[in-house]
């Protein structure tokens, strides 16, 4: 069975302006999404752009609060049917510096964490890499999530992404 890697969503601001700009909201990751409404899409894609509607992601959300970051993602499909082998990675630039961190040579970010997402884990992982071309990621840190339909949810804390109130 061949398994391809679906890059949904890249996270290019910054998580002080995050949380400067939403107000404080807890969200219960349960995969019901009603405590989501209201919330304004940060991010909108059209759909039909990328290969197949269970990969094609039509909007982010997030939400914050003293803690913690929530993130709400929408596919044009369904969010992980049970015959898909593929996972979903979101990337997170904490330090707004690309000269830290990831950079596919396709995106003006250094990615600092990624969150791996399939049908039986997220977890977070921390770039490892010997310079910014090298996809090198370390440890498996526990996300919370959960998915249902075409979207998902998750919860992450600021400190496992190294984010303190003065950053």
């Amino acid at each position: 069975m061949k398994t391809t890697k679906v890059t949904v969503v890249l996270l290019f601001v910054s998580f002080f302006l995050l949380s400067v700009n939403s107000s404080a909201q807890t969200m219960t990751i349960d995969g019901s999404f009603a405590d989501w409404n209201g919330v304004a899409a940060y991010v909108t894609d059209a759909g039909g752009d990328n290969g197949g509607a269970n990969k094609d992601l039509t909007a982010g959300y997030y939400a914050v609060d003293a803690t913690t970051l929530y993130l709400k993602t929408d596919v044009a499909g369904t969010f992980l049917p049970i015959d898909f082998t593929d996972y979903y990675i979101i990337y997170f630039d904490t330090d707004r510096s690309t000269g830290t961190g990831y950079t596919a040579g396709w995106w003006s970010m250094g990615a600092d964490y990624r969150i791996i997402i399939n049908s039986s884990y997220a977890y977070l992982q921390t770039f490892a890499g010997i310079n910014n071309s090298d996809d090198t990621w370390s440890g498996n840190t526990s996300i919370t999530f959960s998915y249902s339909g075409s979207s998902c949810e998750l919860a992450v804390a600021f400190a496992v992404l190294g984010v303190t109130s003065s950053n």
